[in-house]
């Protein structure tokens, strides 16, 4: 036989928590309970089934636990996927913005190179006719060159 104290120390519990028990499952607990000049006893039987009580709220407990933690780990997930498709279209919008910005990049580009074609072609047109005129104009010395040495002879 145990007092409550030594019951309580026992099962890792405090006297409260057994006297608790014990006013809750009066009826089951009667044959193990035991008072002697005000001083509450309970046998080894008393003590096995506030064990099992204990046992048996911790298992619920546990479970309600459990229960809990895989409803908010639930909703963390159905949260981390709706963050994920929400930065997937973000990302998707940023790559067409880049693409239309390296397609608008790329026309310009295309312009510039057409017009350094158009530019090129130009000088090399200016230069030919500078060469022609050089040419020409090498023609006109040398002939002149021939009609001064005519008239000098």
């Amino acid at each position: 036989m145990y007092r409550v104290i030594e019951a309580a120390n026992m099962l890792g519990v405090s006297k409260v928590t057994v006297y608790k028990k014990i006013s809750h499952f009066k009826k089951e607990l009667k044959p193990f309970i035991h008072k002697k000049r005000n001083v509450t006893y309970i046998d080894d039987e008393g003590v096995q089934f506030i064990r099992d009580s204990l046992v048996a709220n911790q298992v619920i407990a546990d479970t309600t636990l459990k229960d809990e933690q895989i409803k908010d780990l639930s909703e963390e997930v159905h949260e981390s996927e709706n963050h994920i498709k929400m930065l997937n279209e973000t990302m998707i919008n940023v790559q067409r913005e880049h693409m239309e910005d390296l397609h608008m990049l790329t026309s310009s580009l295309k312009a510039q190179v057409n017009l350094k074609k158009t530019q090129i072609e130009s000088k090399n047109q200016l230069i030919k006719n500078f060469k022609d005129l050089v040419a020409y104009n090498k023609e006109q010395i040398q002939r002149m060159e021939n009609r001064i040495m005519q008239v000098e002879d």
